[in-house]
């Protein structure tokens, strides 16, 4: 042990001599550990670390597949649950949720809250308890009340006593202020009485199981035979039985929907059952995409580690003589590695440390510029696993470090590196040491580089899309108002156009209408008959006030857009989309033309317009045929989102919006409140997180490579000095030396181009479905990035050249 201190002790000592050495390998290796910790930090919470539940290996979801209608993970209905209960033998507990959203009434203004419907078994499938209060009875789960709420239909529950409900920890302190006396309280959901029985722990379910929304209470519910059968709206979660396998589930399941196919022909042919772990149904396709991450973070701690190995390798040659020294005075090989192994062991160590502090950062970094979609988000934090992990890849760096150079001078030259005096140039091997390093560098940032390329270009490509509206300075949020006996479809127009009114008063506020949001939800679907149109056309129906489409500022193609005039005595017009008018009157003007549909009572509408198709639903979706009705001419549809055109930034005015339409209700409530910026970013959101993180990956991995590629071509260059000089003062040309540079620097770039390239075409159809508009193999990318970097890698290889070929041969010769 004194021996092996001694060693440590002598490396720091020359590590503490050689600070621009030891700050360089310090700082890449930071870089290399830094990003692997980070990376490896979301990859464990997210995808390694089992989900917050006992037994959650144990934890299934169920979903319902039919390949001939192109579907799959679909809800299941009330009937495929009771099937699921009272047959399968696989699960120990099967539970069935809904989720739902309901207005809490009370204190300054009402809220919208986050509801799932639980049958019996919910709490024991995932085995928790409320932290406060107590979980449903079996008579709260049978109470009348709780299934009548459950199908959306609360009037006269009243009458029959409050509904049971569990809260949240979050809204229990949100809304309450951890009030322990809420035990007992009655809170008014969306008009319906409720019992507050218990508050489940903190941190439940902050990653939904289902849905993608937070849920803020839950809701007792029972199902029955006949009873809806045929809808699809619940979410399946079981709990295997002890030592009965995914597989051998599965193999039940598709006995169990053969059986309900003959059972229920009509709603169940075609369909299948499909069991998936909890985790996968949870983590979803971040899974792949986190591996992807994981590996290129990993090619740039290998880049870290060839850089790391050749300084090491030019800071062991200068030792040949020493070495030599020692081997002839009787060390045997452990000995000499023993002189090598601790200078990269303190390395390490310095890198890890530093590189922990990074990852500390990183992770930060991740959690505020990560996609809201990013699940376990919240659970995402460093723990003794990490930092395992973090000793693990430091002891493994240090290893490989100090691999070529163990391998080098472990069995020294001894009579040539005692004549050399450990002065002169390396053998050849030892240069191309260097020179496979400096290959296997390029060829990997090669690789990084072409793909942050290609999700740079998905990106401008989404960038480049056409909206079909304005996005900037419009604020817009959904109007939530309980139903009930009391308050009906026509109170709520009249309600919406009064907050309109009120709004459009707002100072700063230059328009305001109702309709559809944008990149939201879309509208309702039907089918659509007109004169010319063969079949019934399924078209997105849609129901707006006049300033709609000044709001969003939607271009005009042909004919108007809606007015004041427009009202319920004046004739029945519509305005139509760019894609219904080519799909319904392909070269025909549609202005005057009429169409009918099922949802408005088959009245004939007259177009008035053509409009640009909007990208109502996602920025990625279809556009489809959409028509547009007026607001006041729509009776069966009542689109419950407003959107304002504000004079300077919308978020400034969100505040007195907010103030205004509660001076008109406090029983209204504000939902989903962002501008169409911010709906734009978020969509946008998960390219722009990715290519964050590859795009930092790759320009970690071109420094890194390009200082290692400098560093080994000014090192080698060095070594030749004398060889140079010989040239020259036998006549050779300082361009003739420069050529044969070069030419060997080129050599070592087409290698290391031809590696990239191979491997680029062999790893980037993994990338596939994280691009979008872009081949796999994308030529004008790899050209472009593999002329760039080339460039860059030979500019690196010429300083050094350049340099060697002006020596002054005299100088060298006299000092050789």
């Amino acid at each position: 042990m004194s021996h092996l201190f001694q060693n440590f002790r002598y490396a720091f000592r020359r590590l503490r001599r050689s600070p621009v050495f030891t700050l360089t390998a310090t700082l890449a290796l930071t870089l290399g550990i830094g990003a692997t910790t980070t990376i490896f930090t979301v990859v464990d919470c997210v995808l390694l670390r089992p989900l917050p539940y006992r037994d959650s290996n144990r934890l299934v979801r169920v979903y319902k597949d039919n390949s001939r209608l192109g579907r799959s993970g679909e809800t299941v209905s009330p009937a495929d649950f009771l099937d699921l209960r009272g047959e399968a033998h696989s699960f120990a507990k099967t539970t069935a949720v809904a989720t739902w959203s309901f207005n809490l009434v009370g204190g300054e203004h009402a809220e919208r809250i986050g509801a799932m419907l639980v049958t019996e078994d919910f709490f024991s499938v995932l085995q928790v308890k409320p932290s406060l209060g107590r979980p449903f009875t079996e008579e709260e789960y049978e109470s009348p009340n709780n299934r009548a709420l459950a199908m959306m239909k609360p009037a006269g529950l009243k009458k029959s006593g409050p509904v049971s409900i569990v809260l949240s920890h979050g809204l229990w302190k949100r809304r309450f202020g951890g009030d322990r006396a809420i035990l007992g309280r009655i809170l008014e959901l969306d008009g319906v009485p409720g019992e507050v029985v218990g508050v489940m722990p903190d941190g439940f379910m902050s990653t939904p199981l289902v849905g993608e929304g937070p849920i803020d209470c839950w809701i007792p519910q029972t199902y029955r035979e006949g009873r809806d059968s045929r809808l699809q709206y619940l979410h399946i979660l079981a709990l295997l039985n002890p030592h009965v396998s995914l597989q051998q589930a599965q193999a039940e399941m598709n006995v169990m929907a053969r059986r309900s196919e003959s059972k229920r022909p009509e709603e169940a042919e075609g369909w299948t059952l499909r069991v998936v772990s909890l985790q996968e149904s949870v983590v979803g396709e971040i899974k792949r995409q986190s591996w992807i991450l994981f590996a290129a973070v990993g090619f740039v701690l290998m880049i870290a580690c060839a850089n790391v190995a050749n300084l090491l390798l030019v800071r062991a040659a200068g030792r040949r003589g020493e070495i030599a020294l020692r081997a002839c005075l009787g060390a045997g090989r452990r000995q000499l590695m023993e002189t090598l192994v601790p200078e990269a062991l303190l390395l390490a160590i310095m890198g890890g440390v530093a590189g922990m502090g990074a990852a500390v950062w990183g992770v930060r970094i991740i959690k505020v510029l990560a996609s809201e979609k990013l699940p376990r988000l919240d659970e995402i934090t460093l723990d003794w696993r990490i930092f395992a992990f973090t000793g693990i890849v430091s002891l493994l760096t240090a290893l490989l470090c100090t691999l070529l150079p163990v391998l080098d001078f472990s069995r020294p030259h001894l009579a040539t590196a005692l004549k050399e005096g450990g002065t002169t140039s390396a053998g050849l091997h030892r240069r191309w040491m260097g020179r496979l390093l400096v290959i296997w560098q390029i060829g990997v940032t090669l690789v990084l580089l072409i793909g942050a390329g290609l999700l740079a270009r998905s990106l401008l490509n989404l960038g480049a899309l056409e909206l079909g509206f304005n996005p900037e300075n419009v604020l817009t949020f959904q109007l939530s108002r309980a139903w009930g006996p009391d308050f009906g479809m026509s109170d709520q127009r009249r309600l919406w156009r009064t907050v309109l009114e009120r709004v459009q008063a707002v100072p700063g506020v230059l328009s305001a209408a109702i309709g559809n949001v944008p990149l939201r939800s879309g509208g309702v679907s039907d089918q659509i008959q007109s004169e010319g149109l063969s079949d019934a056309l399924r078209v997105t129906v849609d129901a707006s006030t006049p300033d709609y489409f000044s709001v969003l500022q939607v271009p005009l193609l042909k004919g108007r857009y809606f007015n004041r005039f427009d009202t319920a005595e004046s004739i029945p017009v519509t305005v139509v989309n760019r894609a219904a008018a080519e799909r319904i009157w392909a070269g025909q003007d549609p202005i005057g033309r009429t169409i009918s549909m099922p949802l408005d009572g088959g009245k004939k509408r007259t177009v008035v317009g053509v409009v640009e198709n909007v990208r109502e639903t996602r920025l990625l979706a279809e556009l489809s045929p959409e028509v547009y009705l007026p607001f006041d001419q729509s009776a069966r549809l009542l689109p419950g989102t407003m959107l304002i055109r504000t004079r300077e930034d919308s978020r400034d005015t969100a505040a007195a919006v907010k103030s205004t339409v509660w001076s008109v209700d406090r029983r209204l409530a504000l939902v989903d409140v962002a501008t169409m910026e911010q709906r734009l970013s978020g969509e946008l959101g998960p390219w722009r997180f990715r290519l964050l993180l590859m795009g930092s990956f790759s320009a970690i991995a071109f420094a890194l490579a390009t200082l290692g590629t400098y560093g080994v071509m000014a090192y080698s260059t060095a070594q030749r000095n004398r060889e140079i000089a010989i040239r020259m003062a036998l006549g050779a040309h300082f361009s003739n030396v420069l050529r044969l540079l070069l030419r060997e620097s080129l050599l070592l770039i087409f290698s290391g181009m031809g590696l990239g390239l191979l491997a680029s075409v062999t790893v980037t159809p993994a990338l596939e479905k994280m691009l979008f508009g872009v081949p796999r193999i994308d030529f004008v990318s790899y050209i472009a990035i593999t002329i760039t970097w080339g460039l860059a890698a030979l500019v690196v290889c010429y300083l050094p050249a350049r340099r060697a070929s002006r020596l002054d041969p005299m100088a060298v010769l006299k000092y050789e």
